[in-house]
């Protein structure tokens, strides 16, 4: 059985390309506010690695970036990760899914997305269930796949069948 739960918490992979994940909140925002009667995220967790983050940092300060993205009206946190191979070898990511979670799967995001998802399977351990949100951006970003998921504890494995709601639009 399907809960409904609007979307609450932008997540996404922050990359040196930072303008990209910016744009693509933005992109998430306007869906939303268009095609939505519920309310939009107030929030947006940004994950990072120090590679990146310098690389972000030869172009704005981290506080510039957030004071963008505030002006969106969502609170954000940017929340420094290990590296890629220092998650995969530790099997520790840490994100901390909630019910409302929209996960950006921009081009450029990596493994992140995976790391994330794998994160919202772990959570059905110690929860009944779990929804959240793909939004899935094209790769010239011309257009997002936006689905809403439902998870039960009882899934076992990741499955494209999961409760699904599926919507293609244009940008």
């Amino acid at each position: 059985m399907s809960r409904g739960i609007d979307p609450l918490r932008i997540v996404s992979a922050l990359s040196g390309n930072w303008d990209n994940t910016v744009t693509s909140i933005q992109s998430i925002l306007e869906l939303i506010k268009t095609k939505s009667k519920g309310d939009v995220p107030s929030e947006a967790l940004l994950f990072c690695d120090r590679t990146e983050k310098r690389k972000i940092e030869e172009k704005v300060t981290l506080g510039e970036l957030k004071e963008v993205i505030e002006r969106m009206g969502l609170e954000v946190e940017i929340a420094e990760v290990p590296t890629l191979n220092d998650i995969l070898e530790d099997g520790v990511f840490p994100y901390h899914p909630r019910d409302g979670d929209i996960i950006n799967t921009r081009p450029g995001s990596g493994l992140y997305p995976a790391l994330m998802m794998n994160s919202v399977a772990g959570s059905l351990q110690q929860n009944e269930s779990i929804v959240f949100y793909l939004a899935e951006v094209s790769p010239k970003g011309a257009s997002m796949t936006w689905s809403m998921k439902t998870w039960p504890a009882l899934l076992v494995s990741i499955s494209p069948s999961a409760a699904a709601t599926r919507e293609t639009l244009l940008c």
